[in-house]
């Protein structure tokens, strides 16, 4: 943990997003042991990851809007060239295999819609056929929803706004019984979902951290409060991997309070000037995404591989899941840095071209209104 100089990215959470891939890498990669091995722990606190990315969504989009007025479609751009090109180039290389004849996720019962949708990244009866698109649904539904408070003047107002907008979405779905959680695959799921409030708390948490009064504090203060956060976050982690089963609408206390407990304190301890340098680990936060979106089709390879050609004792298990592990992190590396990073740079002519911007076209059609009446 070092000081932290000025940076438009903060560094504390490009490392939570590595802590939040690998630990739905983990939750992912272990149920392969599971099925072979009796005494294998029985713990579902890695998919807490996602709820961590969820919170870290907020975050980003309350810098990203941190203005008095910003244009929504370049903001909508922005992020959805960020998240579509590689996402459908995955996506694509599933289809392909399912249209081969091949069954990849265990993929055994799948339509047209389901495919369409997954491109559209709307709700489906079966889901994403890359299983873990549903939670991009709820990504580019949050982007919808910000951009949707581009028209309201002030920081502030945009806030309560959003924050009323999500939070009743929030209390409609539990009056109306909606099912809560994960994998949406229906509309009602999708927008009355409580995860969205994991999105809310992460957006406030963003605002605090621009705030004047969160500038005014101490260091001491800060640091103080950014290490208690934390210890109150990994205490409610190691009481959450204590549970076997959980209702799915608890999710947002059970996972979804310790994952916003985690990045107050990596925010904290940021404003207070500790943050963690790491190169490895931003590398690994960088590609994070190569990470979260790779690793279900190489831990299926790797565990076929290891059922077919070796016998299924402790150690070969271990063995196998190393070699996935090793895996996810090449080949998402290599993805990030000859893919990923080429396809953003070729759409950012794209992404910033301001003659695509609702409030620059605006602009130049009230200066041809002005021109004319003069």
């Amino acid at each position: 943990m070092e000081q932290a100089g000025k940076s438009a990215t903060i560094l504390s959470l490009q490392v939570l997003r590595a802590v939040a891939a690998f630990m739905v890498v983990a939750h992912h990669f272990f149920e392969y042991p599971r099925r072979y091995l009796t005494e294998w722990p029985e713990t579902h606190v890695g998919a807490a990851g996602v709820d961590i990315f969820f919170v870290i969504s907020g975050v980003v989009m309350a810098l990203t809007t941190a203005r008095d007025q910003f244009d929504p479609w370049h903001f909508l751009r922005k992020r959805v060239w960020r998240i579509v090109p590689l996402y459908w180039l995955i996506t694509t290389l599933v289809l392909a295999m399912l249209l081969s004849g091949m069954s990849p996720l265990g993929l055994h019962s799948w339509n047209a819609w389901d495919v369409a949708a997954s491109y559209l990244f709307q709700p489906s009866t079966h889901g994403p056929i890359l299983v873990v698109g549903w939670t991009l649904n709820f990504e580019m539904l949050f982007y919808v929803f910000v951009a949707a408070t581009a028209f309201i003047a002030g920081q502030r107002r945009r806030t309560a706004v959003l924050a009323i907008m999500l939070t009743c979405l929030c209390l409609a779905g539990f009056v109306l019984g909606v099912r809560q959680g994960t994998g949406a695959t229906s509309y009602a799921e999708l927008l009355l979902n409580s995860l969205l409030i994991e999105f809310l708390a992460g957006f406030l948490l963003g605002r605090f951290y621009l705030s004047n009064a969160a500038s005014g504090l101490s260091r001491d203060w800060l640091n103080w409060a950014g290490w208690l956060a934390g210890a109150a976050s990994l205490v409610l982690f190691a009481l959450a991997a204590t549970v076997d089963t959980m209702p799915e609408a608890w999710r947002i206390v059970v996972f979804g309070l310790p994952s916003v407990l985690l990045c107050m304190s990596a925010l904290l301890l940021e404003k207070g000037g500790l943050a963690l340098r790491s190169r490895t680990l931003l590398f690994l936060g960088d590609a994070s995404f190569a990470v979260y979106l790779t690793h279900p089709l190489i831990g299926q390879t790797f565990e076929k591989l290891s059922v077919q050609f070796l016998p299924q004792t402790p150690v070969n298990i271990i063995l196998a899941l190393g070699g996935a592990v090793a895996a996810t992190v090449l080949i998402s590396a290599a993805l990030h840095l000859w893919v990923e990073r080429p396809m953003q740079a070729f759409g950012r002519s794209w992404v910033d071209n301001p003659s695509f911007d609702f409030m620059t076209a605006r602009g130049r059609k009230r200066s041809i209104q002005t021109s004319q009446t003069v």
